[in-house]
């Protein structure tokens, strides 16, 4: 039958003139009119029938579109000239006959299930590059005219013949990676010469011509793919970036020739594939017929930005990191400051603009203008070719503009790869990092507002009017409608809370916990077809055509898996029913929540979305729930099957609404089966409250103690650590009473801070009356004998003044005055002061006294180092106080914010305390460890009331309901586990900080100070030195020497006598002698350092840290006739030493004396101590007066010695940048030249001329 005649003659009426101009112009119009979707079973059209009915030559040109035909099962199309087929849901076709087709370029078949095979063979097709058919499995055409022929888009195939095209010049199979056989024999074309086969299966049978290649070599192209508007100019901008003319332009595209269109060229070496789109809704395909993916996106701009969003819309987020928008028809391109305002403007447009400009690569302004101008007559001739050759010289411009831009934005990877498990890689819509947030004036349809569609759009595109088919876990549409698709469609907004199915079984996973955010319930009620209701196929027939089910009621949004859910903690799983409850209440109801970023969401349970995509971190659950609540819902999907008829009980009713249809219960999407389904309020339940999260908010835990400059102890406001894995939470009943008598007022500051001293005695070995061994708290060395304020990290003293309780404690219990408490004053005040004996005394008198403690512990909160990390922010701090010229002050700052302590193990409950004074008894006989025993203990004591942190009084009465309630008003109950909270960084600095409080002797800093304002005619200076940073005291050594400078070297100058004197905190003198003529003073440096202990001078400088000292003091009384002098130094010595000496004069004997190095042995050195005034004089001892030798006799000099115990050789200079020094033009080194071995020298002084030299300080090992 020929239904293309009847349809005429009899449906349409009009003349032949019409029809003839319908048929050129718009034959989809004519198709559309001479056809029924819901009737026709056979299309039948053939060249011959036009020409019978219309008469000349007319026939189909252009595009055709069948769609939704659902009784069609044959289509036979025979001489056409249409040029682009589309075949479009029609569930019923099983034979498409094409033959004797010349022109078509393009045929798409979609939603057509059984259409899998295609037989094309001996037509006389030659131009068909495009072939899309998704659910084909066997193509033949073979004995065709085909030239080009791309599979890209039919990812199902598993044969093709196409054997015996003597045409065929290309066929891309590349990506079809199920295919099994293919025959291209007796393809002859000497252009056909390889055969690209990456992504195809290995075991690919192929019968192909001798001589050609075949190719899995990956090709390195990257791939540019143009979308955006029709008339927007993308062919043009093809043609340009490719340097051709093979894309169509015209003055208005469209987009019914070719879906899109592939060009390859190559330019600075590199290959580059231009993808024109020509249909918004095709793009992803588009990206995937290309093999290796997508490189980057050009996104033209026509008039507005609305149509471009829908078309992003297809593919992910990354597209907008990776898009660059082209302004074309831009005839200003070249002006910035033009470029510029129309950018600016753009983004004022509308905030969807302005976002998506803001995270694509940039916009590019050219012009690229007509090069195919049509001639009017003869005279234009030339006119046209001037403006061509100027309009070719302005697209070379932009040309040049677009591939510099591309060279250093495209990536050397693929955005869009193409996979095996996923035909389409689309990329989950959640992933987008822009919110492209639609503004309303007014009120707007529900529908439209969460969907973004119209109401046939939705019905479509959720299949609402479909049955469904239970397929193991999912849940498939059936082929055929059942209900029609004019039915009645309610969209409410979802008003419920979030639905949690615990124990699931998800496609066979760890996915353990499914919770499900509807935004929007749908019901669909409509007449059952008719189609439906008169089918006699048997029960199996039926169900694949009609499914399993339909569902009256559904529920869409968006869904989250948990993994391994059943088997994490309980800290775990209560952190993350928190996170959970908070971030959706935030935004689904616009509240701000503060979090803690303790807890990351990498560390509990991952959570996971539909689409597969991993939530790693705070913001991605954020930006997910945001895109579902606030964002317009762009991403819901259908979450929940709700009031499930089935199938079978349809067939005697002909509407959903008709009574007695019974229902089942609810399907979910991919999940088999659940045990519970439970509301987010039921499923969080007391973890609302009481879990890790809430309590750091509330308790502040997790900081460092403080122990500020009021001498009291507080959590520190930055917080110093980050959490690498989950602590452990632990319910415990641990009621106990403890009697604490403090020995020191430190003691008694721990006790007020829920710090018990005796439980952590690494930290806190001995609390005498002195605080001996407190160094433990920063330091590892004992300082034993000092006082607590004597420690270098705590800069106020703490000795005569208590330390009060922590900022937890919101009453003030400073001082035990327990009469000025502001809780409960009348209560208080009707009890007997001797309730509370320390309530009138002085502050300072807490000898003598015992600190009756109460506690009830609920939870025990464990965090030990390996579960920790400093921050970065810490650590940053402690670097820059490490590397200050006064650390321990930038030490102390740091540990001021950060806190000096650290509590491993906090336990949450009660505490209750009294205070009586000292019982003859001792401690542990008192000690009790349940309720009984407490009270008995309190009775024994004559204890009636103790008092809580806030000041509230509890009775003894009642101290058994305040533990049976303690659960109701938790707080901090103790802190154990106390450790310096420098132990939490990493060994270097560690160590770091560690030498730098250690009490030695240190190379304090050194400097160059030139002598230029000298005066060359004098001999005798005295030159101040003044430091950039004063000093803290004036215990100090300095050392230096004269150098000369000879350009950029310097040389030490021995004939230069200079000693140092007069310290003080800025800066001291240098007492030069220079008896030498011919030596340019003003040339001349003092090079000097400083020795010193760091915790006394406060400055130590971190240029010359690796340097160990040590220093010691020796005095000598000088003899006329002796030079030499041995000097014990009661360590050994070893060669590389340097050794630094000076003199004081223990008389006021006005000469100096020049100090130089001689020989050194094991345990000593012999120095050679010569004095200026026998320099100055030139004398020997015969020449010298009896008053001279009686000065030289008398005279005694301390020498001060400090050695350096390293073999570095150069000194850093601190006030001189980058400059370093060597040793040697400052001191001595030890060397083998200057080691003797023998048990004299030339003078060996009477040993009681040398006093014994005592060791001033030997300390300062290498921890660098």
């Amino acid at each position: 039958m020929h239904y293309c005649v009847a349809h005429f003659d009899f449906r349409q009426k009009a003349s032949r003139i019409l029809v003839l101009n319908m048929l050129r112009k718009n034959p989809q119009k004519w198709f559309d009119k001479s056809y029924f979707k819901e009737k026709e079973e056979i299309i039948d059209i053939r060249k011959e029938d036009i020409r019978n009915i219309v008469g000349g030559s007319s026939n189909l040109h252009g595009s055709l579109k069948i769609e939704d035909f659902t009784k069609l099962k044959s289509i036979v199309l025979k001489k056409l000239s249409l040029t682009s087929l589309e075949i479009i849901n029609c569930p019923q076709l099983t034979r498409v006959d094409l033959s004797e087709f010349i022109k078509l370029e393009s045929l798409f078949v979609s939603k057509c299930p059984r259409l899998t095979k295609l037989d094309l063979s001996h037509s006389q097709l030659y131009e068909l590059t495009d072939l899309d058919v998704s659910n084909l499995i066997e193509l033949n055409c073979s004995n065709t005219s085909i030239e080009e022929l791309s599979l890209n888009l039919c990812p199902n195939i598993i044969k093709v013949i196409c054997s015996n095209n003597k045409k065929l010049i290309n066929l891309d199979i590349s990506n079809c990676f199920k295919l099994e056989f293919l025959d291209c024999s007796n393809c002859s074309n000497s252009k056909f010469t390889w055969l690209d086969l990456r992504n195809c299966p290995e075991n690919i049978i192929i019968i192909k011509p001798p001589g050609l290649l075949l190719t899995r070599t990956k090709e390195k192209t990257k791939n540019i793919l143009i979308i955006g508007c029709p008339d927007s100019g993308k062919s043009t901008l093809a043609n340009v970036l490719t340097g051709t003319e093979n894309f169509k332009e015209s003055e208005y595209e469209t987009s019914e020739i070719e879906r899109f269109h592939k060009e390859v060229f190559e330019w600075k070496g590199t290959k580059y594939c231009v993808i024109d789109t020509k249909v918004s809704n095709r793009i992803a395909e588009a990206a995937c017929s290309i093999s290796g993916g997508i490189s980057h996106f050009l996104l033209v701009i026509g008039k507005d930005f609305r149509d471009e969003i829908n078309t992003l819309g297809l593919i992910g987020s990354d597209i907008f990191e990776n898009t660059t928008i082209v302004r074309t028809k831009f005839s200003n391109f070249k002006s910035r400051v033009v470029c510029e305002k129309d950018k600016k403007k753009l983004c004022e447009e509308s905030e969807i603009n302005a976002k998506i400009v803001e995270s694509c690569k940039g916009i590019i302004y050219i012009d690229n203008p007509p090069i195919n101008i049509p001639s009017y007559d003869d005279d234009d001739d030339y006119d046209k070719e001037d403006i061509i050759r100027n309009n070719k010289k302005t697209r070379e411009k932009s040309r040049a503009i677009l591939l510099d831009h591309l060279e250093k934005v495209c990536k050397e990877e693929a955005l869009l790869q193409f996979g095996t498990s996923n035909i389409w890689p689309v990329k989950p819509k959640e992933n987008r990092k822009v919110k492209l947030i639609d503004v309303f004036d007014g009120k707007s349809h529900t529908i439209f507002e969460i969907f973004k569609c119209s109401t046939q759009h939705l019905i479509k595109r959720f299949k609402l009017n479909h049955g469904f088919v239970l397929n193991g876990y999912d849940i498939e549409p059936s082929i055929q409608e059942v209900i029609v698709e004019d039915g009645e469609l309610k969209v409410n907004l979802y008003e419920g809370q979030p639905l949690v199915y615990t124990h699931v079984d998800y496609k066979n996973t760890g996915l353990d916990t499914c919770i499900n955010f509807p935004v929007a319930e749908i019901i669909y009620n409509g007449n059952l077809l008719e189609s439906f209701l008169k089918n006699t196929d048997d029960k199996n027939e039926l169900h694949k055509l009609y499914g399993d089910f339909i569902a009256r009621r559904f529920l869409a949004g968006g869904r989250l898996f948990i993994e391994n859910f059943r088997i994490t903690t309980t800290a775990q799983a209560d952190i993350l029913k928190f996170y959970l409850f908070c971030v959706y209440n935030s935004v689904k109801y616009s509240t701000e929540i503060q979090f803690s970023n303790l807890f990351p969401l990498n560390l509990l349970p991952k959570l996971v979305t539909s689409y597969g995509k991993n939530l790693n971190t705070h913001e991605d659950l954020v930006n997910w729930m945001n895109d579902l609540y606030q964002s317009k819902k762009v991403n819901c999907d259908l979450i929940s099957y709700n009031d499930l008829i089935l199938i079978s009980q349809l067939k005697n009713n002909t509407s959903l609404v008709d009574g007695g249809l019974e229902t089942f219960k609810e399907k979910q999407p991919e999940i088999a089966n659940f045990k519970e389904k439970l509301s987010l309020e039921e499923w969080v339940g007391d973890a609302v409250n009481d879990n890790l999260m809430s309590w750091t908010r509330d308790f502040n835990l997790f900081r460092g103690l403080i122990i500020n400059k009021n001498e009291k102890i507080e959590i520190s406001k930055k917080i110093p650590i980050r959490i690498i894995k989950i602590p452990e939470v632990n319910p415990c009943v641990n009621s106990y009473l403890r009697i604490i008598k403090p020995s020191t007022k430190f003691e008694l500051a721990l006790i007020s801070s829920n710090i018990l001293p005796n439980e952590n005695p690494d930290t806190f070995p001995s609390l005498e009356s002195n605080v001996k061994n407190c160094t433990h708290l920063l330091v590892e060395n004992d300082i034993n004998g000092h006082e607590l304020s004597t420690l270098p990290l705590i800069e106020s003293n703490i000795n005569n003044h208590e330390l009060s309780t922590l900022p937890l404690v919101k009453s003030n219990v400073n001082n035990h005055e327990l009469s000025t408490l502001s809780h409960d004053k009348n209560k208080f005040n009707s009890y007997e002061i001797s309730a509370f004996p320390l309530g009138k005394s002085d502050d300072n008198n807490y000898e003598g006294y015992d600190h009756v403690l109460v506690k009830s512990e609920k939870y025990e909160i464990h965090l030990n180092i390996d579960s920790i990390n400093p921050t970065g922010e810490f650590e940053q701090a402690i670097e820059e106080a490490l590397n200050s010229m006064k650390p321990l002050k930038a030490l102390q700052g740091v540990f001021n914010e950060y806190g000096l302590l650290f509590s491993q193990r906090i336990f949450l409950g009660g505490s209750l305390r009294n205070i009586l004074p000292n019982r003859s008894l001792s401690d542990d006989n008192d000690d009790a460890d349940d309720v009984d025993k407490i009270l008995k203990s309190l009775e024994d004591l004559g204890i009636s009331c103790l008092l809580t942190q806030k000041g509230r009084v509890i009775e003894k009465n009642d101290i058994h309901d305040w533990i049976q309630n303690t659960n109701k008003h938790l707080e901090i109950a103790k802190f154990g586990d106390i450790i310096p909270l420098y132990q939490i960084l990493k060994e270097d600095q560690r160590s770091k900080i560690n030498y730098i409080l250690k009490n030695n002797i240190c190379v304090i800093m050194t400097g160059i100070t030139d002598l230029t304002n000298l005066n060359n005619d004098d001999n005798e200076y005295n030159k101040r030195v003044d430091f950039e940073l004063p000093l803290e005291s004036e215990d100090y050594q300095v050392f230096g020497s004269i150098v000369f400078k000879d350009n950029s070297e310097l040389k030490r100058l021995e004939e230069i006598y200079v000693n140092f004197g007069l310290y003080d905190f800025n800066g001291f003198y240098a007492v030069i002698k220079n008896e030498k003529k011919g030596i340019d003073i003003t040339k001349c440096c003092i090079l000097w350092i400083i020795i010193g202990n760091p915790s006394k001078l406060s400055i130590f400088s971190p240029s010359n840290r690796e340097f160990q000292v040590n220093c010691f003091k020796e005095s000598v009384k000088l003899q006329p006739d002796k030079l030499n002098y041995t000097i014990d130094t009661l360590f050994t010595l070893h060669e590389g030493y340097t050794v630094f000496a000076h003199a004081n004069h223990s008389t006021n004997y006005g000469y100096s004396n020049v100090i130089k190095l001689v020989k050194w042995k094991e345990k000593s050195i012999d120095i050679q101590i010569e004095s200026t005034y026998k320099i100055e004089s030139n004398t020997n001892s015969s020449n010298l007066s009896d008053d001279d030798i009686n000065h030289l006799e008398n005279t005694e000099i301390d020498l001060h010695i400090s050695i350096l115990t390293n073999y570095d050789k150069n000194l850093k200079i601190d006030n001189y940048e980058e400059r370093k020094c060597p040793l040697n033009l400052i001191g001595y080194i030890l060397s083998k030249e200057n080691f003797s071995d023998e048990d004299d020298i030339n003078e060996i002084p009477d040993n009681k001329n040398i006093k014994n030299g005592k060791l001033f300080n030997s300390i300062f090992h290498h921890i660098y």
